[in-house]
């Protein structure tokens, strides 16, 4: 019996290996460009992913010591980058939304004196 052609978990497979790529790419762009000592650690099933683009060993600091080594350290969580919309944020897409109805209305009547 021949195997399967149909490979059900192709596409998550091709999803996880693009977003590896791009987010590692992102990692390097943001240490090369913006000189920052960038760590990352991605763990999945299919393994687990290290990128660090300082060549000091001692970087990063061990967790426990972040906050004496570091001053003003942002930790970061999925809670906090999904977060709900805040008043502020809602207000700016709304003046936003405004701003690109009012720019399609006014090509449209440019458009429409070039016609004539």
């Amino acid at each position: 019996m021949a195997p399967s052609r149909f490979d059900p978990h192709r596409k998550d497979r091709a999803r996880y290996n693009k977003r590896t790529r791009t987010l590692l790419s992102k990692a390097d762009e943001l240490a090369k460009l913006c000189n920052a000592d960038v760590y990352l650690i991605m763990s999945h099933p299919r393994g687990t992913t290290v990128y660090n683009s300082a060549e000091n060993p001692n970087w990063p600091p061990p967790d426990s010591a972040l906050e004496t080594q570091i001053p003003g350290l942002k930790r970061e969580s999925q809670a906090s980058m999904t977060g709900p919309l805040t008043d502020p944020l809602i207000e700016e897409l709304k003046r936003l939304c405004e701003y690109f109805a009012l720019r399609e209305n006014l090509l449209k009547e440019i458009s429409a004196e070039e016609s004539m």
